[in-house]
C-alpha cells in the first residue's frame, strides 16, 4: 500500500490516519510508528483545583549574586513597590532569609568569629500622629 494523504485506513483491530505512513505488505508493519505502539488521544487529568495561597513568594536576586547589602536593599524596595502596584496595602508578617557569602561567593558560616545569629526585628512603633489619627 503506498503513502496516502489524509485517508483513514480501517484494520480489523484499530483505525489509523495514514498521513505519511506506509505499510509493508510482507510484515504488516506500519512505517513511521514505533514498533508495537499505537498513538492514542491523551486523556485530560482530573486534577483538583490549586488551593488559594495566603502569601506571595518573592525571590530576590534569584540566579545571580553575590549581592552587596545596598543591592539587596534596592531589590527589597523593588519587591515592595511591585506589591504596592498589585494593590497590597497591608501585610501581617514577612520572613527574610539571608545566606551570607564572602565577596567571592563562598558560604560564610561565621561573621567576626561568631556563629550566624537570628535577627528578630520588632514591629515599628506608632508615631504620635498615628496615635491621634492624624
Amino acid at each position: 500500500m503506498k503513502r496516502q494523504e489524509r485517508q483513514t485506513l480501517i484494520f480489523p483491530e484499530f483505525e489509523l490516519i495514514a498521513a505519511g505512513w506506509t505499510m509493508r505488505p510482507s510484515s504488516g508493519r506500519i512505517e513511521g510508528m514505533a514498533y508495537g505502539k499505537m498513538r492514542t488521544a491523551r486523556k485530560g487529568r482530573n486534577r483538583s483545583p490549586k488551593p488559594t495561597r495566603d502569601s506571595i513568594r518573592v525571590k530576590l536576586g534569584h540566579g545571580g549574586g553575590p549581592w552587596t547589602l545596598d543591592q539587596l536593599r534596592a531589590m527589597i524596595i523593588d519587591a515592595l513597590d511591585q506589591a504596592e502596584r498589585l494593590g497590597m496595602t497591608h501585610i501581617s508578617r514577612a520572613n527574610l532569609y539571608l545566606n551570607p557569602v564572602d565577596d567571592k561567593g563562598n558560604i560564610a558560616t561565621v561573621i567576626d568569629r561568631q556563629p550566624l545569629p537570628d535577627l528578630d526585628i520588632k514591629r515599628p512603633y506608632r508615631s504620635a500622629a498615628e496615635e491621634h489619627g492624624l
